[in-house]
């Protein structure tokens, strides 16, 4: 009697588990995050950018409206030479707030790295801001693999 009592415990609680999702809601939002951030920083297409990646908030600050980040974020696609791929770690939330670190694989801005900020918009992920070391990092890397800039120059 006693051991059937522990193995329907056990099935119950494993069942409970299961269908919760084994309690871990913050690695769904983790693996959100990193999506969105991968996504972001490895397309050179505008609408990903603009409409998929980056917040209402920083798109009215940086571009204005999401029309001007399409046409900005367009006429930049064509030369650019985007990351291959982007580590995400130290993913941090906090409510509809969250943090994370990422490092750029590859492309014009190979190496870059730095934290930046998201928010929930609607239910989706967005980059609401870009810390300085992130921003100055993207600048060095560019300079770096810059060919048509005198050595001096770089310097």
């Amino acid at each position: 009697m006693r051991r059937s009592f522990v193995a329907t415990a056990l099935l119950l609680a494993a069942l409970l588990l299961a269908s919760c999702g084994g309690g871990g809601g913050g690695n769904d939002d983790e693996e959100k995050i990193a999506d969105v951030l991968t996504a972001g920083l490895t397309s050179t297409d505008p609408k990903v950018v603009c409409d998929g990646t980056l917040s209402s908030d920083l798109i009215k600050r940086i571009y204005d409206t999401a029309a001007r980040c399409r046409q900005i974020e367009g006429k930049d696609s064509s030369k650019a030479d985007a990351a291959k791929a982007v580590e995400v770690s130290a993913v941090e939330v906090d409510g509809d707030r969250a943090t994370a670190f990422v490092e750029l694989k590859g492309g014009e801005q190979d190496g870059a790295r730095g934290e930046l900020s998201l928010v929930d918009q609607d239910g989706d992920w967005r980059v609401s801001d870009l810390s300085v070391a992130l921003l100055r990092s993207e600048f060095e890397a560019g300079m770096r693999s810059e060919r048509e800039l005198d050595a001096a120059v770089k310097e």
